[in-house]
């Protein structure tokens, strides 16, 4: 049956979203301790080679005064279960209506 079928695959989806941030997770340890443990210093061997490279990013402290230019705002979005949740209450929301479906179910 395809219900169980769907619950199987996402039971296996969790499965290796578990065995995935396990690995993640050591990865990270990992490469914290080669960092730790080499200070900038290169490495290498037959196998594999360590270097550093140089990066740039921006750390904003909190409370920072930013200027507009530099800010992005994402677009409203509509909080459908709130405005449900009204409609059934006897709220008037214009533009908005509660309607009933008729949703098939196979067992």
């Amino acid at each position: 049956n395809l219900e169980a079928d769907e619950k199987a695959l996402a039971d296996q989806i969790k499965t290796f979203t578990v065995r995935k941030n396990a690995a993640k997770n050591k990865r990270e340890s990992l490469k914290s301790y080669l960092a730790n443990f080499l200070n900038g210093a290169k490495w290498q061997n037959s196998e594999v080679a360590i270097s550093w490279r140089k990066s740039e990013s921006v750390e904003v402290e909190e409370g920072a005064a930013i200027p507009e230019q530099y800010l992005r705002y994402k677009e409203p979005e509509i909080n459908k279960a709130q405005l449900k949740a009204d409609l059934k209450a006897g709220t008037v929301v214009y533009g908005c209506q509660l309607v009933t479906k008729n949703n098939i179910q196979v067992k």
